[in-house]
């Protein structure tokens, strides 16, 4: 009898590789199977995703002078300064709602996103009104724009995750990309027709916005049940509340940087990160898999991943770093024009801190997952703190080595601080 299978081999085969990957992890202590599966389309998305960055990378560094540069990056840490008004804490609280079945989390947290997000119109009106008296009436402006648009900026950001909770991460995947190829077209007209701060920063609102609207739009076809969590509010509050200062320090450093400078000053600055960052988000496609494992783990199983796993996130870091190390010079001089070549020096130095990024990343999410509050409490306290600290004293010392100097320091601290309150208990 013929079969009716067209391709008669194609299973066969597929199982042996499965087989494969089963026993090659089996080695390893990993589940690679897991991993594969899951970081399948996590891969087509950094590769679209990395596309995307570059084109934008090459288009920013050759056709954007290096003051509106510098001036966009003033206005994004800005907003970013007060980002935590969107209770970016109900994220990672979502995930574990959604993951418990609370689905109707998702529409929950976006709600208190969008209320708490009215807050932030005054806080940049006030900022805005900085700039307005000290006779910088177009930043003013700018600030203006993005004071209005605020709450609407991250409200809706909340989608991926609850699809991580859900694993549907071939959806996030596809969101991802297609916003990612948004924010490409729209910002690359911008800087043909009109390259300057206010265009730009109105661009980055719109390519911000509107993905991640239709993202959770869509997101809601997933929504099995309208059940909302009654812990979510809580735990959602305590951890924006342990982020502010984290949160804050991570944008205020560029804030100092060119009042006590210039933005040139953070042009630079921002040249010599960006392929760190870069790396770190494109590593972040990969975690999420880890991050999927993590949540529903306990104490016992967290620490049984330590003792597996920890020298290869180490070794996986070295790796990365000292790629990055090599490769740098290379793509600041493809990348942007000859007077960012001064970046190279700093950009090699921060490709060290991808080195304890792997396991830092899973040393502080245990410490979430497992609500341990007065760990919590401490590292989003006194490091944040010694950090603004160092930053009012280093960067006008030492200009963008400062700045460089605390950003070191602080990566290779946090996983420390971490594993000593997991190992404590």
């Amino acid at each position: 009898m013929k079969s009716n299978n067209i391709f008669p081999d194609d299973s066969s085969k597929f199982n042996k590789i499965i087989d494969l990957f089963s026993k090659i992890g089996n080695k390893l202590n990993l589940d690679l199977t897991y991993f594969a599966t899951n970081s399948l389309y996590g891969l087509i998305q950094q590769v679209i995703g990395s596309v995307c960055g570059i084109i934008l990378t090459y288009l920013l560094g050759h056709f954007v002078s290096q003051t509106i540069f510098g001036e966009y990056n003033l206005i994004l840490s800005i907003i970013g300064l007060f980002t935590f008004l969107s209770l970016p804490g109900l994220n990672t609280a979502l995930t574990q709602a959604a993951g418990r079945g609370y689905d109707g989390a998702l529409i929950q947290s976006a709600k208190l996103k969008f209320v708490f997000s009215l807050l932030g119109i005054p806080c940049l009106l006030l900022y805005a009104l900085y700039y307005f008296l000290h006779g910088n009436r177009y930043l003013a402006q700018v600030l203006s724009v993005a004071a209005v648009s605020f709450p609407l900026l991250y409200t809706f950001t909340n989608y991926s995750f609850f699809l991580t909770a859900k694993r549907r991460f071939t959806t996030i995947t596809i969101l991802s990309s297609l916003s990612s190829i948004f924010f490409l077209i729209l910002l690359s007209t911008v800087i043909f027709v009109s390259p300057a701060t206010l265009s730009l920063t109105l661009g980055f609102i719109i390519a911000t916005i509107i993905p991640s609207f239709v993202s959770f739009w869509f997101s809601l076809k997933f929504v099995a049940n309208k059940k909302p969590d009654p812990e979510l509010p809580h735990y959602g509050f305590f951890l924006t509340l342990v982020q502010i200062l984290p949160w804050v320090s991570g944008y205020l450093g560029n804030i100092i940087l060119a009042f006590f400078l210039h933005a040139r000053a953070l042009a630079i600055f921002t040249v010599a990160s960006s392929f760190y960052i870069i790396a770190q988000q494109s590593f972040m496609v990969f975690y999420k898999p880890i991050t999927g494992k993590l949540v529903t783990q306990n104490v016992r199983g967290h620490l049984d991943t330590l003792a597996k796993h920890a020298s290869k996130l180490v070794l996986l870091g070295a790796f990365l770093a000292g790629s990055l190390w090599l490769v740098v010079p290379w793509l600041i001089s493809f990348f942007y024009k000859s007077s960012y070549q001064v970046a190279v020096n700093y950009a090699q130095w921060l490709s060290l801190v991808l080195l304890p990024m792997p396991i830092a990343w899973v040393l502080a999410d245990m410490l979430i997952y497992q609500k341990k509050k007065k760990p919590q409490i401490f590292v989003s306290i006194v490091p944040p703190v010694v950090k603004i600290l160092l930053f009012l004293v280093l960067i006008p010392k030492w200009g963008i080595g400062g700045l460089v100097a605390v950003v070191l320091l602080e990566k290779f601290v946090s996983p420390l601080i971490s594993l000593f309150f997991l190992l404590r208990d």
